[in-house]
């Protein structure tokens, strides 16, 4: 999409306040255009430690150019006055909530306490999407001033787990090391992999054995 068309679609969208769904519609359009639409969802992660990998701090410093990207589109097509009331905010995911439920924010603690609270992942199911989900709600309640303790946080994600992954999560309480959420992500995706693969060799291993005992 082009420069001149974003400018246009931006100036003839500018938020006044009432217009909000509007604007927040075709401001999806330009962020999707760009592909930084999800930082609305989620906010910025929490600084990296220092022994960080190189993938970790590449994905955080995407997440970083991501974001400024979307919050400059956002108050660029803001008036004036909620231009100022919003330019101070660290995220375009606080600007959102802001702009969406401004300084009564009991309703998002609340919707997002009950998601985190309540999420499960089905046995069979890919891991990586569902971790993810959970550090980004954990995210935004860190911008409503929500701060759990971390071995909780860990803790309500090893718990959304299925039955299959008791293995990870035994072997996990007893070495007591602590991760990061993005380093427990990780894990958890390499668990699930492993499962996979060795899931497959096992059907390889049975069909060749029933193909066995049908030829004798």
């Amino acid at each position: 999409m082009s420069n001149n068309l974003l400018l246009r679609i931006l100036n003839d969208n500018e938020l006044i306040g009432p217009n909000f769904n509007n604007w927040l519609r075709n401001l999806r359009i330009i962020l999707n255009s760009e592909k930084v639409a999800y930082v609305l969802e989620a906010p910025l992660p929490l600084s990296l430690p220092p022994d960080a990998t190189p993938q970790e701090k590449e994905v955080f410093n995407k997440w970083q150019e991501d974001d400024l990207r979307a919050r400059t589109y956002m108050l660029a097509s803001m008036n004036a006055k909620l231009q100022v009331e919003h330019e101070k905010m660290e995220s375009a995911n606080e600007i959102m909530i802001h702009l969406q439920y401004g300084e009564n924010s009991e309703v998002k603690q609340y919707e997002l306490c009950l998601k985190l609270f309540t999420m499960r992942l089905r046995d069979g199911l890919a891991s990586d999407d569902h971790v993810m989900k959970m550090s980004n709600i954990i995210g935004q309640l860190h911008t409503l001033e929500i701060v759990m303790p971390h071995s909780l946080e860990v803790n309500l994600i090893l718990q959304s787990l299925p039955p299959s992954f008791k293995p990870f999560i035994t072997t996990y309480n007893l070495n007591r090391i602590e991760r990061t959420l993005a380093k427990l992500s990780n894990e958890i995706q390499q668990f699930y992999k492993q499962g996979r693969k060795e899931k497959g060799q096992e059907d390889v291993f049975a069909a060749s054995s029933s193909k066995t005992n049908k030829k004798q």
